[in-house]
């Protein structure tokens, strides 16, 4: 069991066009830290994934805590993406933005999802989600340990994000 996680694990399911971000209900972050993997359920090829975390301000307020930039993201199937330092708070949530291709989801047994028609994967982006109850997307961090250095501010810094 990671030391923490966040998000749905991988699953098969059918896909969802990109062209807004979405934020991930289901099971919320269980502690603080950092996510260094992101495993995501891809079921066509994209060129702009983003993953973020966010947390609640107020109402349907969501805010980006950290982001970073993945880009393309080639074939379908699971695609598990480590070295991330992510900054993540107990309670907080997983989202991903992409422009093209799409990421699995399920519409069944679902916790739902908030999204915005936008890129809004972006550190400190603070704007109103709209509920989507009736779906889940395959989007899930974890941390075994904690990193060995670096910090969200580093990865900005070297251009990662």
């Amino acid at each position: 069991m990671p030391a923490i996680d966040i998000g749905n694990a991988p699953f098969a399911g059918q896909g969802d066009d990109g062209g807004s971000t979405y934020i991930v209900l289901g099971n919320p972050a269980n502690a603080s830290g950092f996510i260094n993997t992101v495993k995501i359920q891809v079921n066509q090829s994209t060129t702009t994934l983003k993953i973020g975390i966010f947390y609640l301000v107020s109402g349907t307020t969501y805010k980006c805590r950290s982001a970073v930039n993945i880009g393309a993201v080639t074939g379908s199937g699971t695609h598990t993406i480590t070295g991330l330092n992510l900054a993540v708070q107990t309670g907080d949530f997983i989202g991903a933005y992409w422009s093209n291709g799409s990421i699995t989801i399920t519409e069944s047994g679902v916790s739902g999802c908030r999204y915005a028609i936008a890129d809004a994967v972006a550190v400190d982006d603070s704007r109103t989600y709209s509920l989507l109850a009736t779906r889940d997307h395959a989007i899930y961090g974890e941390s075994a340990s904690p990193p060995a250095g670096g910090s969200p501010v580093q990865a900005i810094m070297a251009g990662v994000i």
